[in-house]
């Protein structure tokens, strides 16, 4: 005798799945995704202190639609395919899952060719014994408004409050507003609302941070193979100015593109509303304000801050630049490219340590040669100082200076947490016996140790350090402390 028996599945596994999303700002944006998925042009959140509301103007959802959207870890979508100029984002089912995040009553109005309407009790599909037996009622209406979704969260508990917490601190809230980016043919603006007071997704460029303290425009695209380096220090004229390298990721698996601006702060304060329009590229939970590229795969927002870190090489090496923000943008459709639950790391296979050895690989690349392009144009520069110095020495002659080295202040004080300073520029004047400028040969020394490139690294806490300048050997050495 052979008798049919069948797997059951209790809805607390809905629960457990739902906990697996880390974050309020992931749940958040997983049900964005499914508006863009849609095809919208808005997508709205609007919390207050009952609900919270997420509302779109895309293509809405029919029957079977909806019974894809119920389906729990599987999707009709295929990610990374492109699709009328978007790349499919949802293939898990996460944005059915993400609801519960914020409350326990939700309820769907979707439009389509008709009004549908469905609610699910977080509590009641709980309790079921099996999901497969736990019922929706569906009601359909005629049509009346334009297309659209509407999902509703109630009984939200402190998951709204939490929520508002985060949204209230600027670095999570544009992170949020900027999930995606969106190519010039298309349109996707995302409006946030917190009890009433507004917020929106905004179009600003990475040449509007930092206007005066910017070092490289530095972008890259693996089907030409090219770096370039684009100096921004206005008074250059080197023929270093813009330089180009080949580089190959060596892997036709996945698009890569970059678009990065190389900062030097040395000596000035870096955050400012003026010169920070938005807190995008400051890294999370950072407590210095320490700013990050951002990395997109498939045009949406991948918050994964180890794969691309500006300090890989900070404690390895003086030639760094680790002041970078930017788009690393990554596109793929191949099936390789798996997340975690929580897609904020990549399942280990062959891909994905291809994309995170190549991202270090050209991390430390575009730091060193950018330090050495900097360095060669730095160096042209004190060329051409000395022989202007030189020029104007032979047309008159000048009395000599007395040797010496001349601070702009001997006893220095800064608030912390400060920036690095360089050394160097605290030298006002050094000449050596013979009246020649010695500012770029002076040896920097700080609590008795030297260091080549003068630069007093920032500090978190109070503390006092003692800086010697020191030239030339023997009866001719000149020292200042």
């Amino acid at each position: 005798m052979i008798k049919e028996i069948y797997i059951m599945v209790a809805g607390s596994i809905i629960g457990e799945l739902s906990e697996k999303i880390p974050t309020s700002n992931i749940a958040l944006n997983e049900l964005i995704k499914n508006a863009y998925d849609a095809k919208a042009s808005n997508v709205k959140i609007t919390l207050d202190s009952t609900s919270l509301v997420i509302s779109d103007d895309g293509n809405g959802m029919n029957e079977k639609e909806i019974m894809n959207l119920l389906q729990i870890s599987k999707s009709a979508k295929t990610y990374g395919k492109k699709h009328e100029n978007r790349y499919v984002q949802g293939s898990k089912g996460l944005g059915f899952l993400s609801v519960f995040k914020f409350g326990k009553k939700v309820r769907w109005e979707t439009t389509t060719d008709k009004k549908r309407i469905f609610e699910i009790d977080y509590n009641k599909l709980l309790k079921s014994d099996n999901i497969p037996d736990f019922k929706i009622d569906l009601k359909t209406e005629e049509k009346d408004i334009k297309n659209g979704t509407t999902i509703k969260i109630t009984d939200t508990g402190r998951s709204l409050e939490r929520l508002k917490q985060d949204l209230n601190d600027e670095i999570n809230r544009d992170k949020i507003l900027n999930s995606f980016i969106i190519d010039k043919n298309d349109e996707f603006k995302i409006t946030l609302t917190i009890d009433e007071k507004q917020y929106e997704t905004k179009n600003i460029s990475i040449e509007d941070y930092h206007r005066d303290s910017r070092l490289f425009h530095v972008s890259y695209d693996s089907e030409d193979k090219k770096i370039r380096f684009d100096y921004q220090r206005n008074e250059c004229d080197s023929k270093n100015k813009i330089t180009i390298e080949e580089y190959d990721i060596k892997s036709t698996k996945y698009n890569l593109k970059i678009d990065l601006m190389i900062f030097s702060f040395v000596g000035k304060r870096k955050t400012n509303d003026e010169n920070e329009p938005t807190k995008l590229f400051v890294k999370h939970k950072s407590t210095t304000g320490r700013i990050t590229p951002l990395i997109y795969i498939n045009k949406t927002l991948f918050e994964n801050y180890t794969l691309f870190d500006p300090e890989i090489t900070r404690d390895l090496s003086n030639n760094n630049l680790p002041q970078i923000i930017g788009y690393i943008e990554i596109i793929s459709d191949n099936p390789e490219l798996q997340f975690n639950s929580d897609r904020t790391r990549f399942q280990e296979n062959d891909l994905t340590r291809n994309i995170e050895e190549e991202l270090q690989k050209m991390n430390k690349f575009i730091q060193k040669k950018g330090f050495e392009i900097n360095k060669l144009i730095e160096e042209e520069k004190q060329k051409e100082t000395e022989s202007n110095s030189n020029k104007s020495s032979n047309i008159k002659m000048q009395k000599l200076e007395p040797p010496g080295i001349k601070l702009k202040q001997e006893n220095a004080k800064y608030k912390i947490p400060s920036d690095p300073i360089d050394l160097r520029d605290c030298i006002t004047k050094a000449v050596d016996n013979n009246g020649k400028d010695i500012k770029s040969k002076v040896q920097i020394k700080i609590n008795g140790r030297t260091r080549r490139n003068g630069i007093l690294q920032s500090a978190l806490n109070p503390e006092t350090k003692i800086i010697r300048y020191q030239y030339g050997r023997g009866e001719n050495q000149i020292i200042k402390e």
